[in-house]
């Protein structure tokens, strides 16, 4: 009985974090993937970030590991909240003639995104931004 107790607390505490803005209480769980392919050099890039700051980022058949700081953990998880993921369509966008195209596919709390340059929609910009960023720090040499 004690240890159901525990449980359904838990469960409850678990549930009303995210809500409170809590997520960094969550140590070690997965913020947000990733993806970003195309462009003019063909890139693919995979990308994970988890909530103590930790990043994994694939590219070129590459592995790096690197931590980014506090403020962008913020920064990312504030433009996510604002970013009404459930709302925006899930379906890949139809592809626009361009060589240089990115197309990008955003998992988060398990919705996956995607998105074309020539149309991401306006609330996944700032999404997007930051995310590029990270990764452009995590392939300075």
């Amino acid at each position: 009985m004690f240890m159901r107790s525990v449980r359904i607390v838990l469960l409850l505490a678990l549930g009303v974090m995210p809500l409170l803005g809590c997520e960094r209480a969550l140590t070690g769980g997965i913020i947000v993937e990733y993806e970003r392919t195309g462009g003019f050099a063909g890139l693919q890039d995979r990308m994970i970030i988890w909530d103590d700051g930790r990043v994994t980022l694939n590219r070129k058949g590459a592995r790096t590991e690197f931590t980014v700081d506090t403020d962008t953990v913020m920064q990312l998880l504030d433009a996510l909240r604002k970013t009404d993921f459930a709302k925006l369509s899930r379906q890949p966008t139809p592809k626009v003639q361009g060589a240089d195209l990115f197309e990008y596919a955003i998992t988060y709390r398990r919705i996956t995104v995607r998105a074309v340059d020539t149309a991401i929609p306006t609330e996944l910009g700032p999404v997007i931004e930051i995310l590029n960023r990270i990764v452009a720090g995590g392939t300075k040499t």
